[in-house]
C-alpha cells in the first residue's frame, strides 16, 4: 500500500507529513532543496499548495451507499483474500451497524451528519474526532454512546485497539475515524485473532455461502442485543452489498 503524505510549506522551508504514520518524515528543509524545479519565484514565501488526491476521501457520508459498499468489499478480496460472499457477509452487517460510514457515532441518526449525536445530557451534540475518542461514561464527556466505526465497536477494550491499532507503522489515533483503510485492516485484524476463530473459518472457506458468512458475522463477531432477531434483515443487506459488487464485477 502506498504511503500518503501532506506537504507543509513555510517561508523558504517546507516539511513532509505522512498521513498514514502521523509523523513528519522529511523536513524542515528548504524548499529549493528538493524542489529544484520550481520557478526561482516559488522558491519561497509560497501562500499555500494543494495536491488533490481523487482516491482520498474523507467525507464518506457523502458518497453512494453502493459504492461505499463496493469500495469495501474490493479491499476485502484484494487485499485480504476473502471470498467474494465473505467480504458481502461482512459488509451487509457493516451496512446495519454504521451505514458503511467510518466516521459514524452510535446514536448519528442522520447519516449525512455521522459524528453528531446525543451526549450524556442528551444534547445532539457535533462532535470532533477527538470528543468521540476521549469519551468517557465517568466523567460524562463525549458521546453517550460508546459505538464509533464501520463495525461500531462498542466494548472498552475493542474500542480503544481502534485507536491504537498500529496501521503504516503506528497507531492513527482520532484519525483512524477518518481512514477507511485503517478500520478495515483493524477489523481483518480482529478477525483473525484467536477470540473470533469461529467466525474467521467460516469466512475464509471457499464455499461459504452469502447468508452462512452474513449469520457468522452478526451472531459471532458483531453479536448486538437482539442478534437472532436480526438474521433476516442483515441476509437482506448482505444480498445488497453481493449485488453492488457483481455489478461493477460481473
Amino acid at each position: 500500500m502506498s504511503e500518503r503524505h501532506a506537504y507543509f510549506f513555510k517561508g523558504a522551508g517546507y516539511l513532509r507529513y505522512n498521513i498514514d504514520t502521523d509523523l513528519v518524515d522529511v523536513g524542515p528543509v528548504e524548499i529549493s532543496r528538493f524542489w529544484t524545479h520550481l520557478p526561482e519565484e516559488f522558491q519561497s514565501d509560497l501562500d499555500a499548495v494543494v495536491n488533490w488526491s481523487p482516491d482520498l476521501i474523507l467525507h464518506w457520508e457523502n458518497v453512494p451507499l453502493e459504492r461505499r459498499m463496493v469500495e469495501v468489499m474490493e479491499r476485502l478480496v484484494d487485499i485480504y483474500d476473502y471470498p467474494v460472499n465473505a467480504a458481502a457477509g461482512i459488509v451487509g452487517n457493516l451496512q446495519v451497524e454504521s451505514g458503511v460510514i467510518p466516521t459514524r457515532v452510535e446514536g448519528a441518526g442522520d447519516e449525512r451528519a455521522p459524528m453528531r449525536a446525543p451526549n450524556f445530557h442528551n444534547q445532539l451534540t457535533n462532535f470532533t474526532a477527538e470528543q468521540i475518542k476521549n469519551r468517557n461514561s465517568g466523567t460524562q464527556v463525549g458521546p453517550k454512546f460508546p459505538g464509533v466505526g464501520l463495525a461500531q465497536w462498542t466494548t472498552a477494550s475493542r474500542r480503544a485497539g481502534l485507536f491504537t491499532h498500529p496501521f503504516g507503522g503506528s497507531g492513527l489515533g482520532f484519525r483512524v475515524l477518518f481512514n477507511l483503510d485503517a478500520q478495515i485492516d483493524y477489523l481483518v485484524h480482529e478477525l483473525r485473532s484467536p477470540g473470533f476463530a469461529q467466525v474467521q473459518t467460516v469466512l475464509t472457506n471457499p464455499a461459504v455461502t452469502a447468508n452462512a458468512a452474513s449469520d457468522a458475522v452478526l451472531l459471532h463477531f458483531e453479536n448486538p442485543q437482539l442478534a437472532s432477531q436480526q438474521v433476516n434483515t442483515r441476509r437482506a443487506t448482505t444480498q445488497q452489498a453481493l449485488n453492488a459488487f457483481r455489478r461493477v464485477h460481473p
